[in-house]
């Protein structure tokens, strides 16, 4: 060990995720490691998150709280020791604008961690107590040189129930009849001290667009939207817009305009971009006799900007976007349960005839359609115009090599015709609903090499058919998924 030198030490310290064995493993060995365990590199692999069972450190017995409060302080301790950290999870997932005392130590912690954050997940933060958010956008703007990955929830105005409340109190204190320290009670709220830090630091003033746009080195962005998320035009800059951003995957629907200026100030550099699902909620908008908001038109225009996108993943019903889009190599469609004007569908799959290479370097395709419960068909009567569609984008994509195709037994008939499109196909991954194996359609494949994830209860059956039907299919690969990693398309 002695004669190995510092950058390989270093190098191999680089692997480790665990804070806790850089401070009380190798530092511990000898001098030298110890040193070296110090040296910014050998973090560069470690991952901290915080997540529900450290802001609850009340379990069955003492023992269970002992046991989750070691835990939560280990990762403090990490937190502040920590001169870079790889990944940074935080899941908040608790409802109302209290912080109690667990949640108060470790927000203390980022608060005075002057560690160099590459990636940053915030999950379950929409309704975090604002006090918890000014310390996040502290972290944010001392790490605007070095993130490079962000996936947040933006901030939503959460409205008390007092009626709610009183009941969650008193289940709390009814819990397991085991005894809560006063410094734990939700009485003693930390609202007010965690406020106080914010305002002496100077970000209680700062919003969450504001301090995203100081992002220069951000190449991934994750953001779940609120549509009533206060936009104040902070996207539309003069100076290019996240520079480095390369990958956006926008969730749910937000603000129209700010959805419109995001992607228009980054069209030039996106390479992958996931527009969000408008009808994703679709079925209660229609039951509570409202019309689900679709995207505004000026944002699929601007992806027709995205000269070069890699990937893209959008609704079906948006698939004209992508014509232009000369250096597509991935594309995810869906249809959710949603309202279909045959008439748009069948303008749509003519616009594709029309440019006929529109999609020619695909090599990845994706569909996803599914017409919703069996009392609901929300686009039943538009089914055959989202066959014509289909089986259009399938022509359009001719030379793909990889498809996945997850349609429900009103499409059984069509999964032959989309197959037979893509004669190119060397990995299909297939979920249906229906009875018909598809052993001639895929045997007519003539470089099928792998066939991943058949829902159908005769699986066994149709392997063994399929290499019956070309012996030279023997060691056809079966795979749990796909070998290009559908849900890792850059992006997705």
């Amino acid at each position: 060990m002695d004669s190995l030198p510092n950058e390989l030490l270093l190098e191999v310290f680089s692997r480790l995720e665990d804070g806790e064995a850089l401070l009380d493993g190798v530092a511990l060995v000898c001098k030298r490691w110890h040193a070296l365990s110090r040296d910014p590199q050998a973090w560069r692999g470690v991952r901290v998150e915080f997540g529900m069972l450290d802001w609850h450190w009340r379990g069955d017995s003492r023992a269970e709280r002992v046991k989750r409060e070691k835990a939560a302080m280990a990762k403090v301790r990490v937190m502040l020791h920590a001169p870079v950290l790889r990944y940074l999870g935080w899941s908040w997932d608790c409802p109302g604008p209290h912080i109690n005392v667990p949640q108060a130590i470790t927000l203390s912690a980022v608060r005075r961690s002057r560690a160099a954050i590459r990636e940053i997940y915030m999950g379950g933060v929409s309704f975090m107590a604002d006090p918890a958010w000014a310390v996040f956008y502290g972290l944010l703007w001392r790490n605007r040189e070095h993130l490079t990955s962000l996936s947040v929830e933006t901030p939503q105005e959460w409205e008390e129930d007092e009626e709610e409340e009183d009941m969650v109190d008193a289940a709390e204190a009814a819990d397991d009849d085991v005894a809560l320290d006063p410094d734990l009670a939700l009485e003693n709220d930390q609202n007010d001290k965690v406020a106080a830090w914010a305002e002496a630091d100077g970000h209680d003033s700062r919003s969450l667009l504001e301090v995203l746009v100081e992002l220069r080195c951000l190449e991934t962005l994750r953001l779940e939207m609120q549509f009533f998320l206060p936009y104040a035009a902070e996207f539309q800059v003069k100076e290019d817009l996240l520079p480095a951003l390369r990958s956006l995957y926008l969730q749910e629907e937000g603000p129209p305009q700010l959805m419109v200026d995001l992607v228009r100030g980054t069209a030039a550099r996106l390479r992958h971009l996931r527009l969000p699902d408008e009808h994703q909620l679709g079925r209660f908008l229609i039951r509570a006799g409202k019309k689900p908001r679709g995207l505004p038109p000026k944002l699929l225009e601007s992806v027709s900007h995205c000269a070069q996108l890699r990937s893209l993943a959008a609704n079906l019903m948006h698939v004209g976007c992508v014509v232009g889009l000369r250096h597509l190599h991935s594309l995810e469609l869906w249809l959710s349960e949603q309202e279909v004007q045959p008439k748009d569908a069948i303008r749509i799959a003519v616009l594709l005839a029309q440019h006929g290479e529109a999609l020619a370097g695909v090599r990845r395709l994706s569909f996803q359609c599914n017409g919703g419960f069996a009392e609901e068909k929300f686009w039943e009567a538009a089914r055959p115009a989202v066959a014509q569609l289909l089986l259009a984008v399938a022509r359009a994509a001719h030379n793909a090599t990889q498809v996945r195709i997850w349609l429900d037994d009103g499409f059984e008939d069509l999964v032959e015709e989309l197959l037979g499109c893509m004669p190119l196909l060397e990995d299909v991954d297939l979920h249906w609903a229906g009875k018909n194996d598809y052993v001639k359609a895929l045997a007519a494949l003539p470089n099928l090499r792998r066939l991943s994830e058949i829902t159908s209860p005769a699986k066994p059956a149709v392997i063994t058919a399929l290499k019956a039907a070309r012996p030279d299919l023997e060691h056809l690969e079966q795979g749990v998924r796909l070998s290009c990693a559908w849900d890792s398309w850059g992006l997705f």
